[in-house]
């Protein structure tokens, strides 16, 4: 059978709720597999069998009732499903009360059905794009690509279409699970898939979301939208819906099949450095940061070296704090006075007074762009061997 017990029973609770009738399903071999009438549930149904093998309505009245064992008056009628018997339905009544609403109760039990199955159906494609996507975030090799093309196209996943990869963060996810953790492991499986639902209603059909692991989602988001205002959207309704904060890094453009691993990965770097250097900003482009990956991966002995030329400077990090936050925001703004002072909520005066400050302590000149380049890679070196030296504790 196309449908299952759990199933025909909330057919026959939404039947009854609308008739005030009693209804039976039966299976193709005579038991009654749901019923309002509890007690009747696994029993056999002769006319419900008979139905079912002959094709036909049959009915139980006060005169042929003996004939048919285990059941009551009414009437019994096959429905179907891509033309075959799927089961029998049973009105439970006197035959001149409920004759009239055998058709279309027919009617309503096959259209259920059907959507029962276009759900599963649904379902069950939607876990075999998500396998799919998953698969893609991993590195290929060239001779893999046939591979993954063909299931493309049994996917209907249209690689001409360019995407970014998006990677989302849940904030504190810890003390979610230790909350759901007293309920059980299905009330947090839960959460996750209702955050993964809600995320997709965002999505159009050419996009994908899903959970990756843990507090980790994973979305494929056309480029041709505004990803900045999506994430912003997407962050504004899952604050509003579930009461959470996440950080969100997104990827390059994938104009192919490999492209999908680096993008991942590129937005998964992107919130690791951005949650060091703007921990307040939550959303991070991989292209803001291509600076960061790339000191990142120089040589321990390169970093050193050039850290060396403002020893003085980050010996008195503490006490310079202010003066280095300024530099960076400056330097981030453009090496705007104005902007800088609107986003750092000061006065421009205020600015101007740090940065002089700088340069009298330093004897730099931080209004030249190339020196205060300079201080800016320092900054970002430094935030790297925190965060390294915190991860080796």
């Amino acid at each position: 059978m196309v449908i299952d017990e759990r199933e025909a029973q909330s057919i026959v609770n939404r039947l009854i709720s609308i008739l005030g009738k009693n209804i039976n399903i039966i299976d193709k071999k005579g038991v009654i597999i749901a019923s309002g009438d509890k007690k009747r549930i696994g029993s056999i149904h002769e006319a419900g069998k008979i139905a079912a093998e002959k094709k036909e309505e049959i009915t139980v009245n006060n005169e042929n009732i003996e004939i048919y064992k285990g059941c009551k008056t009414g009437v019994n009628i096959p429905v179907y499903y891509e033309n075959e018997v799927e089961c029998v339905v049973g009105i439970t009544g006197k035959v001149e009360d409920v004759k009239g609403y055998a058709l279309i109760v027919k009617e309503l039990v096959e259209l259920m059905v059907q959507e029962i199955e276009r759900r599963k159906f649904e379902y069950l494609k939607g876990r075999s794009i998500r396998s799919f996507a998953r698969e893609l975030l991993k590195e290929h090799d060239v001779e893999d690509i046939n591979v993954i093309d063909s299931r493309a196209k049994v996917m209907n996943f249209d690689v001409n279409i360019e995407r970014t990869v998006i990677k989302l963060d849940i904030c504190g996810f810890t003390p979610i699970i230790n909350y759901y953790e007293d309920e059980s492991e299905v009330m947090i499986q839960n959460f996750k898939q209702q955050v993964d639902d809600r995320i997709n209603l965002l999505l159009d059909n050419n996009e994908i979301a899903f959970n990756m692991h843990d507090d980790k989602f994973v979305i494929f988001k056309s480029t041709k939208t505004d990803i900045l205002n999506f994430c912003i959207k997407l962050q504004n309704t899952l604050r509003n819906d579930f009461k959470i904060e996440v950080y969100m890094g997104i990827g390059c453009n994938c104009k192919g099949y490999m492209d999908y691993n680096k993008s991942y990965l590129m937005a998964d770097k992107a919130i690791e450095i951005g949650k060091k250097i703007n921990p307040e900003k939550r959303i991070y482009f991989a292209e803001d940061y291509k600076l960061h990956m790339l000191l990142e991966s120089a040589a321990r002995e390169s970093k050193n070296d050039y850290m060396e030329s403002f020893k003085d400077i980050f010996e008195h990090y503490k006490e310079n704090e202010e003066m280095l936050n300024t530099i960076k925001t400056y330097f981030e703004c453009n090496m705007s006075i104005k902007e800088t002072a609107s986003k750092m909520y000061v006065h421009r005066n205020t600015i101007l007074y740090r940065l002089n400050k700088f340069k009298e302590k330093y004897s730099i000149d931080i209004f030249d762009t190339v020196n205060c380049m300079k201080i800016y890679i320092a900054l970002i070196l430094k935030y790297q061997t925190v965060e390294n030296n915190n991860n080796s504790i």
